[in-house]
């Protein structure tokens, strides 16, 4: 289960190492790195300054009083009893530094994300202002221009910026369809007809043509669409719905456990896409997802470069996440193209590699509705 996952991670010393053979397993090498560094440092928390000395006097002082007492059976019974102690105490003291290392990080992590979203919510003010018209007379009359409301001015400021429908490309707007899709249960899911630039069908003209993406198999969790035209396997994350096993990730997320978070359904969708690719022929393979399927996505498509399925580019809508270093590392130095799609406004998406976000506008007529919704990518 997710949470366990997540406690292990907590452990000190314990939940670095599993972290690193987790990601090491899985072909994230710079994940790896980092968490082995993370399980030096929390033995160094442990340990601290003076540990060979500190070490020394509990060995002589657990000698001198096994010499007081006779017999082997005594003996073996004091020495154990001391090093339960001796652990107990040490585990102890670890797991407190490791809590207080853990809720200082996330503290950190939450005001970034605060600050950038405070200096987002100016910038989207500052749009506003620029439409809002004051009262002014009118040439050569007494009569005035009344004021816009705040309303119709933020209103026309949201119109005025580009939203993703007018700024992305056609890939882009097939990875959003998709990333929809998967929402349906397994037994609703359709293909999609999408529209594709001439430069990936090599046709040699310059007109777009529909291409037929068909619904090839998935689970409640994830959805796998192929287009035989272009040999094109898309694979969709579905994201949050209200199930038990979505919130517990969500949690880990907010937790900035990252990598507990996705462990399990990144193993699951690996393995699945190994099963799809090797029964279709595949010249492309992208993954796509929305909110903690496009941090699923994300992970996917980074820890997959190893392996006989690379995923050379993924879209991501609104992915969720607090920032974090080993993921802008890993998918920074990763081959394949990570693109993360997000508007403006969303909370929960905020610090996912602010680095590579693409910023839009929430669809024209849905301007109550929450930035993180799926329809602001929709036509």
């Amino acid at each position: 289960m997710a949470w366990l996952r997540g406690a292990v991670s907590l452990l000190p010393v314990v939940g670095p190492a599993v972290d690193a053979t987790d990601a090491a397993s899985q072909g994230d090498r710079v994940g790896a790195a980092i968490e082995l560094c993370n399980v030096a440092w929390d033995l160094c928390s442990i340990l601290g300054p003076g540990a060979g000395l500190r070490a020394g006097l509990l060995a002589s002082k657990m000698g001198n009083h096994a010499s007081r007492h006779a017999g082997k059976v005594a003996k073996r019974r004091f020495f154990s009893r001391a090093t339960w102690r001796s652990s107990r105490r040490v585990l102890k003291w670890g797991l407190k530094k490791k809590l207080q290392r853990k809720v200082g990080g996330v503290a950190l992590k939450v005001g970034v994300a605060a600050i950038a979203l405070a200096d987002e919510k100016v910038y989207m003010r500052c749009g506003a202002s620029d439409h809002r018209q004051r009262p002014r007379l009118i040439a050569g009359t007494k009569r005035q221009v009344p004021a816009v409301p705040a309303a119709a001015a933020a209103a026309a400021a949201e119109s005025s910026i580009d939203t993703f429908t007018h700024l992305s490309s056609s890939e882009s707007q097939l990875h959003a369809v998709l990333a929809d899709s998967v929402y349906l249960p397994c037994d609703k899911r359709k293909g999609v007809v999408a529209t594709v630039d001439p430069h990936q069908i090599q046709s040699g003209d310059d007109v777009c043509h529909a291409v037929w993406y068909a619904y090839v198999g998935g689970s409640k969790y994830r959805g796998f669409w192929y287009s035989a035209a272009l040999c094109h396997l898309v694979l969709a994350e579905r994201g949050t719905v209200g199930d038990a096993d979505d919130l517990q990730r969500d949690a880990l997320l907010a937790l900035s456990l990252g990598r507990a978070a996705m462990s399990g359904r990144a193993r699951d969708s690996a393995a699945e896409l190994a099963e799809q690719a090797r029964s279709h022929q595949c010249r492309r393979i992208t993954a796509t997802g929305h909110s903690l399927g496009g941090t699923v996505a994300a992970y996917v498509t980074c820890t997959s470069q190893q392996s006989t399925s690379p995923i050379c580019s993924g879209h991501v809508f609104n992915p969720g996440g607090l920032p974090d270093c080993a993921r802008s590392l890993s998918c920074l130095l990763a081959s394949a193209e990570i693109v993360v799609h997000r508007i403006r406004g969303d909370k929960i998406s905020v610090g996912f590699l602010p680095a590579l976000q693409r910023l839009y506008n929430r669809r024209p007529g849905y301007g109550e509705t929450d930035s993180h919704r799926m329809v602001h990518f929709l036509k």
